[in-house]
C-alpha cells in the first residue's frame, strides 16, 4: 500500500511539473534599493515571463542617472540645495533555460556593461515552515547565506509551492515553487507586485542578445572583487 500511494505522489507531482511548462507565467517584480520602499528614486521594477521551461526578466520601470533634492551646508556654514546623482542600473536582462542548466544575465550602469553567462547557482536553502501570504498566495520561508564580490550577504526567500515553478526575480531560483519575494542585508528587496497565469497558451522565450563576452560567476567575483 506504502508503494501504492508513493507511486502516486510521485505521479501527480510529475503531470503537476508538466502542467506548469505548457502554461506563460508573467509577473511584476518591484526591486527597491537602500531600503527606501516608498522613494520612487530607489525603485525599479522587473517583467518577469516563464514559458516551457524558460525564463526571461527584463528591466520595465525606473533606471538610470537620477537626481534627488539634497541639502548641503557650505564652508560659511550655510545651506544650500544641491541636486545629488541617483546611480541605478539603466538596463538588467536575466535569462535562464532550465533543461539547459543556463543563466545569461546582464547588468548595464551608465555606459558600463557586464554580463554573466553560466550555470545555475547552487544555492543552499533552509527551508522553514513559517508562511505568509503574497498576492494572494500562501509563501514559505527559505533562508540562505551567499557570496558575491567578496561579500556575505544573508537572503530571506518566500516561495509559494503553489506555482510549481523553481525559479524567482533575479538570479534566485531553486525552490519547490516561484519565488515572490527576496531580502538581504544589503537592503535590496524583490518583491512580486502582480502576477498572472495563463494555463491555454504557451510563448517561445528567445534567448536576448549579448552585448559584450560574458563571464562565469567566478570569473566575475574575482574581477569585481570589493577592494580589487
Amino acid at each position: 500500500m506504502k508503494v501504492i500511494v508513493k507511486n502516486l505522489f510521485v505521479f501527480v507531482f510529475v503531470i503537476i511539473g508538466l502542467t506548469c511548462r505548457s502554461q506563460i507565467v508573467e509577473a511584476d517584480y518591484k526591486m527597491t534599493f537602500n531600503g527606501k520602499y516608498n522613494d520612487s528614486l530607489y525603485n525599479l521594477e522587473l517583467k518577469y515571463i516563464y514559458s516551457k521551461g524558460k525564463s526571461l526578466q527584463e528591466l520595465s520601470v525606473g533606471g538610470g542617472t537620477q537626481y534627488k533634492d539634497t541639502l548641503l551646508i557650505n564652508p560659511d556654514g550655510e545651506l544650500y540645495e544641491y541636486k545629488a546623482p541617483i546611480v541605478l542600473p539603466s538596463d538588467i536582462v536575466v535569462y535562464k533555460e532550465f533543461e539547459k542548466d543556463s543563466i545569461y544575465m546582464q547588468h548595464s550602469t551608465n555606459d558600463e556593461v557586464r554580463a554573466i553567462k553560466d550555470a545555475f547557482l547552487i544555492y543552499d536553502w533552509k527551508l522553514h515552515d513559517d508562511s505568509k501570504t503574497i498576492l494572494g498566495y500562501t509563501c514559505k520561508k527559505a533562508t540562505t547565506t551567499i557570496e558575491r564580490v567578496g561579500v556575505l550577504f544573508e537572503i530571506v526567500a518566500w516561495y509559494a509551492p503553489e506555482i510549481n515553478i523553481s525559479d524567482g526575480p533575479r538570479d534566485f531560483q531553486g525552490l519547490p515553487g516561484l519565488i515572490l519575494e527576496v531580502k538581504s542585508n544589503s537592503k535590496i528587496y524583490l518583491t512580486a507586485i502582480k502576477i498572472k497565469i495563463n494555463s491555454e497558451s504557451e510563448l517561445d522565450l528567445q534567448s536576448p542578445e549579448e552585448e559584450m563576452f560574458p563571464v562565469t560567476y567566478r570569473q566575475y567575483n574575482m574581477i569585481y572583487r570589493r577592494g580589487n
